[in-house]
């Protein structure tokens, strides 16, 4: 992967994860609402899209590890957790990812 590959997914990742952030009302609110919003915003779909295009799986892979899974068990583990969950929802057919 180049690196301006890199550089892309980096940004796509931080931007999943301001939105997330910004988003973020607490664990309770996001399991006990339907659709709680963390990452509903169309955007969201359209980072997905983009990062497809730059290496398909492996950079969606990439892409969530680095915006979510990095964060496990730290402070923002609950919502680096539940981010994962509406990710695999969200990006459910872009490519190869499946939830």
């Amino acid at each position: 992967m180049t690196t301006i590959a890199r550089s892309a997914l980096h940004k796509i990742s931080d931007e999943l994860w301001e939105i997330a952030h910004a988003n973020w009302k607490g664990f309770d609110h996001w399991a006990e609402e339907v659709d709680a919003g963390l990452l509903d915003a169309p955007r969201v779909r359209e980072l997905g899209e983009q990062a497809n295009r730059l290496g398909g799986f492996a950079a969606m892979s990439a892409v969530c590890k680095q915006a979510f899974y990095d964060r496990l068990d730290g402070p923002d583990d609950a919502l680096a957790r539940a981010a994962v969950c509406d990710l695999n929802y969200r990006w459910h057919g872009i490519g190869d990812w499946q939830h």
